[in-house]
């Protein structure tokens, strides 16, 4: 059996729908590149079998015999983003900075090298779509020279979706300049942006 077989997507139970958005995310994540392509004209065995479908560029569940696109308000959008430092902060490269939409739920990732003169804070702006409120971002600094975090080796840093913005702020724990850092950064939050 392949692993896309031996995983489902995630039932909606109750009328949380925020919750099921953000299992239907990291479904996605996990399975997209695994996801067989549907080409069009194929019929549907099962109920629950989860595609990627080539001509409408969305994934399809299928139900009732049939292929349907994945409907939430707000719709299913992913692409990339351009993230920026904000004051104080220069970003020399980004990769696989990428984001996937769903209804009003936006979760982004990027790998950034950056430098931070600020003693306060680090802040990454230029997320793809404003927050609607605070949010928990996250950031993993992969070396123990000096840096923003005292936790050593690939451990987490928290900071903030900044509300009513595209911005992420880090507050420093300790060593609170750094240069040419290595830093994986991700996040959800919610967005009332069209």
């Amino acid at each position: 059996m392949s692993g896309l077989q031996q995983q489902q997507p995630p039932q909606l139970s109750g009328n949380n729908i925020t919750n099921w958005a953000r299992k239907i995310v990291q479904y996605l994540s996990r399975t997209r590149s695994v996801l067989v392509q549907r080409t069009g004209d194929e019929s549907a065995a099962e109920d629950g079998i989860v595609l990627f479908d080539r001509v409408l560029q969305a994934p399809v569940i299928s139900i009732g015999g049939e292929f349907k696109e994945f409907t939430v308000e707000g719709g299913y959008k992913e692409g990339t983003w351009s993230p920026t430092g904000g004051s104080g902060v220069a970003i020399s490269t980004v990769s696989e900075a990428k984001y996937v939409r769903i209804g009003s739920l936006v979760y982004a990732t990027c790998f950034i090298s950056a430098s931070c003169a600020d003693a306060n804070r680090f802040i990454i702006d230029g997320l793809p779509y404003n927050a609607s409120n605070y949010a928990p971002a996250f950031s993993y600094y992969p070396s123990t020279g000096s840096g923003y975090t005292s936790y050593g080796t690939s451990n987490p840093s928290l900071g903030t979706v900044v509300s009513n913005s595209n911005q992420m702020e880090f507050a420093f724990v300790s060593s609170p300049t750094f240069s040419n850092n290595s830093i994986m950064i991700y996040t959800h939050y919610m967005t009332s942006d069209a």
